[in-house]
C-alpha cells in the first residue's frame, strides 16, 4: 500500500508444518492416551537464526492396543508457535503425526483358585475351566481368560484332600484383549485348592 511517507510492505508470514520424532512408549493401560512428554516437534521450514518452536496440548495413540507397536500412529493436536520469531511463521496444521509409538503388554499374573475336585481315577490329572483362574491387574472391563483346561494333582492319590497341590503348565492367554497382556508366571502356576475323592466300590458276597 501507498501514503503520504512512501510504500508500505506487508510480508506474509511463512507457512511451516511441524513433524514429530521420539519414542512416546508406555504400558498398556486401557486408553490411547500417549505420553506428550517423550514427542519432539521440529519446525524443518524455519529460516536460520530465527528461533521459532512448537509445543502441544494433547498426544494420542490410533487406539489403545498394543498391536501395530512399535510403529503405531501418534497424533498430537492443539500445536502452537513459540519462540521470538514465531509472529513470522503460520502453521500448516495444528496437529501432526507419525509412526513412532510403542505400547508394551501389561504384566499379569495367575492365580489358581475355587475348588478342583474329581474322583479318584488312578490318574493325577486335573480338569480346569476359565473360571479357577483369576488374574492380577487386568483392566475392567477387559476381556482377558486363561485358555488352559487341563493341569495335575500332585500325586493320583486321596492323601492331602482337600489341600492337594494342583499345577498347570505352559499358560496361555485367551479373550478380546488378551494381547494386551503378557503373563508374569506363564511357565507354571499352583494351588493347594485340589480334592480327590475316594471311588466308590460295591463289594458283592460270594454266592
Amino acid at each position: 500500500s501507498t501514503s503520504g511517507f512512501g510504500t508500505v510492505v506487508f510480508a506474509a508470514q511463512r507457512v511451516i508444518t511441524a513433524t514429530l520424532s521420539g519414542t512416546p512408549t508406555k504400558p498398556y493401560d486401557g486408553t490411547n492416551t500417549a505420553p506428550l512428554g517423550s514427542i519432539s516437534v521440529s519446525l524443518p521450514g524455519v529460516v536460520s537464526p530465527d528461533v521459532v518452536t512448537a509445543s502441544g496440548i494433547s498426544a494420542l495413540y490410533d487406539d489403545k492396543n498394543v498391536a501395530g507397536s512399535p510403529t503405531k500412529e501418534v497424533t498430537v493436536s492443539g500445536l502452537s508457535l513459540g519462540g521470538a520469531n514465531a509472529d513470522n511463521y503460520l502453521l500448516s496444521s495444528t496437529t501432526a503425526s507419525a509412526n513412532i509409538g510403542t505400547i508394551t503388554a501389561l504384566s499379569i499374573t495367575a492365580s489358581i483358585t475355587g475348588s478342583i475336585t474329581k474322583t479318584f481315577d488312578g490318574n493325577a490329572t486335573a480338569a480346569l475351566t476359565s473360571t479357577d483362574y483369576t488374574l492380577s491387574s487386568v483392566i475392567f472391563p477387559d476381556d482377558v481368560t486363561v485358555t488352559n483346561t487341563s493341569g495335575s494333582y500332585d500325586n493320583k492319590n486321596i492323601t492331602g484332600s482337600p489341600t492337594k497341590t494342583v499345577t498347570v503348565t505352559s499358560l496361555v492367554l485367551g479373550g478380546a484383549d488378551a494381547g494386551n497382556y503378557a503373563l508374569s508366571n506363564a511357565a507354571s502356576v499352583s494351588g493347594n485348592v485340589g480334592t480327590i475323592n475316594a471311588l466308590g466300590i460295591t463289594v458283592t458276597p460270594d454266592p
